[in-house]
């Protein structure tokens, strides 16, 4: 029996018509949806690689803050290189950042971050500039406490030549103000309290004074001129003390007032950088894995209308066919 002459070739070209037809239809849709979670995927790369750097980003401030402190408190002669080094990094990191992100917002985030970085950068050097001077002037005053120590135990061991008491009792003041004038430079080097300079310069004014009285008393000539060293060493001292204290204020006032709350600061923007890529990237992956689950029903629907059409097709024919075969 010949199918075609049985009416049955134009419904099995029909049939297999609608069935490239549906065929062409999944591909298309699949291929527009696997386009979308392609898109979808790159994004979400795009957003961990970001939040990688800003992740590092967070890492490299805290080793410099960390650098800086141990400067500031330590003298520590590599951390400065330490910072510097970090502060590098975090530039760099923060350039392909700002390259990378789609968006405007956050594009101007990073460059200000990077901003602040590049300040503290020309900050520190400031305050390693500070340190170094601050190194000399303490070397200065050490020497200087030195020298005033000696000459005015060389004043006092005379006090055996002088045979009035009243004016070996003023050796008494001088030396006690000169112990007095070197507690409060140890004092104020290990409190760096910023009424220190004060309390050094009253009792710097106290050793003078009873230095002045000593002078004016009349004297062997062999002790007399023992006073002039220590005048001399005494004023030595106070200007490197006044050197070196207004240096440490300074450098203190620089770090703790200005670097320390930019630091602070700088952390907390990148960690609201960190919340916002971390609550975009669950946005990104939710709404990927919508679009995974809308391709499947969309492809197991057209799949399922193609099994159809490929089933009811022949068996209509059938019908059809034998309805005009003679009883």
């Amino acid at each position: 029996m010949n199918v075609f002459r049985l009416g049955l070739k134009p419904r099995l070209y029909s049939g297999f018509g609608v069935l490239v037809l549906l065929g062409l239809a999944l591909a298309g849709f699949a291929a527009w949806e696997l386009s979308g979670i392609r898109s979808d995927v790159q994004k979400s790369s795009g957003i961990n690689d970001n939040t990688i750097r800003a992740l590092e980003v967070a890492n490299r401030i805290e080793i410099f803050r960390r650098a800086n402190l141990r400067f500031i408190v330590d003298a520590d002669e590599q951390a400065p290189k330490e910072a510097a080094a970090a502060e590098s990094e975090a530039i760099e990191l923060l350039k392909a950042a700002a390259v990378a992100t789609p968006t405007e917002e956050r594009r101007t985030i990073y460059n200000n971050l990077r901003s602040g970085v590049e300040s503290m950068g020309s900050q520190r050097g400031t305050l390693v500039t500070l340190g170094k001077q601050m190194q000399a002037d303490r070397a200065k005053l050490f020497t200087g406490g030195d020298a005033l120590t000696a000459a005015a135990e060389k004043l006092v061991a005379a006090h055996g030549n002088i045979s009035d008491p009243k004016v070996a009792a003023l050796l008494g003041p001088i030396e006690a103000g000169i112990l007095l004038v070197r507690v409060a430079n140890w004092r104020f080097l290990a409190t760096r309290d910023a009424k220190g300079p004060a309390t050094f310069k009253t009792s710097a004014e106290h050793a003078a004074t009873a230095i002045a009285a000593l002078e004016k008393s009349e004297l062997p000539d062999n002790v007399h001129a023992l006073i002039g060293p220590v005048k001399t060493a005494l004023a030595a001292y106070v200007s490197s003390f006044d050197a070196l204290a207004a240096g440490m204020l300074k450098s203190d006032e620089l770090y703790w007032k200005a670097m320390v709350p930019q630091t602070v600061d700088m952390l907390a923007k990148v960690g609201k950088v960190e919340a916002s890529l971390k609550q975009l990237s669950d946005t990104t992956n939710t709404e990927t894995l919508a679009t995974v689950d809308t391709t499947m029903l969309a492809q197991e629907i057209i799949a399922g209308l193609a099994l159809v059409f490929g089933v009811r097709s022949p068996s209509s024919s059938d019908a059809a066919s034998s309805s005009r075969l003679p009883a």
